[in-house]
């Protein structure tokens, strides 16, 4: 395999995954800032979708050995565990109220990673949106828009 395609590859992949890190790296292996800019716009947006559909298998296949765990206690045992909320906890309920998942996506590329923002908005859109086409649009503009402020600032 080629150095060139090796190293598009690699960008790719951190895009998709560490958003961040891949505008770090592009630089010293000699990449423009065009071929930065398509290379983790690409791989962030695969990100996104690829994500989005591990999170519902993720969650489908942890519910149902959720139930399965349970499925011989009492309910009265089953929900006796009481729930804690920490103070990082009740500052994201507060964001997730305030500003929903257009939120999430705003501070995913930036602040967390693609998986872990694609699996918080889906779990939010789950409970209480329901419109998977509207996560995927706040999402890729989010990534559309990072990726030009990062791929700018890191080339200017």
């Amino acid at each position: 395999m080629s150095a060139t395609v090796l190293n598009y590859l690699i960008v790719f992949l951190l895009g998709a995954t560490k958003f961040q890190v891949a505008f770090i790296i592009a630089p010293p292996i000699g990449l423009s800032y065009i071929e930065t800019f398509i290379l983790t716009l690409s791989g962030g947006l695969t990100g996104v979708v690829f994500f989005m559909f591990l999170s519902q298998i993720l969650v489908g296949f942890f519910s149902k050995f959720r139930a399965g765990l349970f499925k011989n206690k009492p309910k009265a045992e089953a929900s006796k565990v009481k729930k804690s909320f920490s103070p990082r906890m009740r500052l994201f309920v507060k964001f997730i109220r305030r500003f929903g998942i257009a939120g999430i996506a705003a501070i995913t590329p930036s602040v967390l990673s693609i998986p872990l923002g694609v699996f918080l908005a889906e779990r939010v859109n789950a409970r209480f949106i329901q419109n998977r086409k509207l996560v995927f649009v706040y999402m890729a503009v989010s990534v559309i828009f990072w990726s030009f402020i990062f791929s700018g600032l890191r080339y200017v």
